[in-house]
């Protein structure tokens, strides 16, 4: 590992950057859940597969 991510610092840039929707994509809602707590404002979705979208 050369470096550590910075989830918190880019999640927090997206509305700075016109996103407002974050789609995940896969069993589970763990990104989701994480980026709520950080980032409430934007709006969230998760799909179990790829037949959903």
């Amino acid at each position: 590992m050369t470096g550590s991510v910075r989830w918190r610092e880019i999640t927090l840039a997206l509305p700075d950057l016109g996103v407002d929707r974050v789609l995940e994509v896969g069993p589970g809602k763990v990104l989701v859940g994480i980026m709520k707590r950080t980032c409430g404002d934007l709006t969230y979705t998760n799909y179990a597969d790829a037949s959903g979208l």
